[in-house]
């Protein structure tokens, strides 16, 4: 699964929606492994720095080209 664009900005998301995700997005065996070019969380007053670090995780893994997340509550941890 590839998806180029994936605006979830304004969503209410919070930590555990966002770790959900970004679970979701890097879990694959190297072969099947979904990706997003772009993920904009912006505006999403819920994430903070635990939802954060692992949609890091899955930034750092390759599974998200570009994350946005302007606008929430992510401090220096996360």
């Amino acid at each position: 699964l590839c998806i180029l664009h994936l605006d979830l900005s304004n969503n209410r998301i919070t930590n555990d929606g966002a770790a959900a995700l970004g679970r979701a997005l890097g879990a694959g065996d190297g072969t099947k492994r979904s990706r997003v070019e772009t993920l904009d969380l912006s505006n999403n007053q819920g994430i903070e720095d635990r939802g954060a670090k692992v949609l890091a995780g899955a930034l750092e893994h390759g599974a998200i080209g570009s994350l946005l997340l302007r606008s929430c509550h992510v401090q220096a941890d996360g």
